[in-house]
């Protein structure tokens, strides 16, 4: 083949590729929630101490400063004797209670520097399939990113793809039986408060044996608020949140709609928790029972240990499991699971399912993000 008709061939890949890529240039700022951070390592991110120093810091954040150093500037303030490691857990357990502030602190800075280096690798690879990205820029001082892209043809698509997070994690739930006493010292509590007009207790429906119960929609915004205060948090067993399922029908043959609530015991170390990186892979299945959409999930060596030992120590008990702060499915184990896979039941869309198991197989994002500005070149 002569070099006429190989520069012939590479002009008409050139023009397929471009074909293929047709769209706009932008220019996208993302902006990455270190802060999250905080809140993802945090023993009990209910911690009266933890949330009247973060909620400081996020004021601070908004004004320009970095949430980080602003959380351990609080804290020093605030609370000059506070060890900083007694707040958090780490992946190395052993050196914990050892570490001095500064130690943390640095911790997170390296964290904060890690997650956009990270956020920014992921971001890239789920958009490069489908436009080019020409460049990326990394502000560390500012928490972003900016990216500039060409061939953008749907900015609906790239908004959803670029903040799609799809978080996993697994939790361990509190029988009724097991929390009904708290849950009674709650509402004497909120009863005993001359400020508040209501206990938690007047909007809970009595459900299952492994929640708390369930909550009508337009009650859910005030249960939300009532679950934040003091008393939710001192009474019920250390390290446990009460955390909401998906809207669903109360039975089979009802129109009643309820959000149930379920008491989850957080993992108190990275060792005992399950999580996006126990993910070795991920595909869309089908449920014939229900004829619903799933997500199929096989687990890394890792993963499917800490998975048997999870399902060893609760059989017949319920497991909760959570995909971006809602608990979509809280299964029975009848007995241990080995093999190192699972399913993950929600009302997904076959499309719905398919997104979330391409961003679990891309790499879900370390952190939160939000797009400051998409402008067209």
């Amino acid at each position: 083949m002569n070099k006429i008709a190989l520069l012939g061939l590479s002009v008409f890949f050139l023009l397929m590729l471009s074909c293929g890529r047709a769209g706009d240039k932008y220019s996208m700022v993302v902006e990455v929630n270190t802060g999250q951070l905080l809140m993802d390592a945090a023993i009990n991110p209910d911690d009266a101490k933890f949330t009247d120093i973060l909620d400081a810091a996020l004021a601070k954040s908004i004004s320009g400063e970095d949430i980080i150093e602003a959380f351990f500037a609080e804290a020093e303030d605030k609370y000059p004797n506070l060890r900083m490691s007694s707040l958090f857990r780490f992946p190395k357990e052993d050196s914990r209670p050892n570490w001095t502030n500064k130690e943390v602190l640095a911790y997170f800075q390296n964290e904060q520097q890690q997650s956009i280096d990270a956020t920014s690798a992921i971001i890239e690879t789920r958009l490069e399939s489908d436009l080019y990205v020409l460049g990326i820029k990394k502000d560390y001082a500012n928490n972003q990113l900016i990216f500039e892209l060409d061939g953008v043809q749907d900015t609906t698509w790239l908004l959803r793809r670029v903040q799609q997070r799809a978080k996993l994690a697994f939790y361990s739930v509190y029988a009724l039986q097991e929390v009904s006493y708290a849950l009674n010292k709650i509402d004497n509590a909120f009863e005993e408060d001359s400020r508040m007009q209501d206990r938690l207790s007047d909007y809970i429906t009595p459900y299952t044996d492994f929640t708390i119960g369930t909550v009508h929609p337009r009650h859910k915004e005030r249960v939300e608020a009532l679950i934040s205060y003091d008393p939710v948090k001192n009474y019920l067993p250390t390290g446990t949140r009460l955390k909401f399922g998906e809207l669903e029908h109360l039975s089979s043959d009802s129109k009643e709609l309820g959000y149930p609530v379920y008491a989850c015991r957080i993992p108190y170390s990275e060792e005992e928790s399950i999580s996006n990186a126990d993910v070795q892979n991920a595909s869309v299945g089908f449920n014939e029972y229900d004829q619903n959409y799933t997500i199929d999930l096989s687990f890394t060596p890792n993963g499917a240990d800490k998975w048997a030992k999870m399902t060893r120590e609760n059989v017949n008990r319920c497991i909760a499991l959570e995909v971006n702060e809602t608990i979509v499915s809280a299964p029975m184990v009848i007995s241990e699971i080995t093999g190192g896979n699972t399913r993950i039941s929600g009302n997904y869309s076959k499309e719905e399912a398919s997104e979330l198991a391409h961003v679990l197989n891309i790499g879900t994002l370390p952190v939160g993000v939000r797009i400051v500005s998409l402008k067209k070149q």
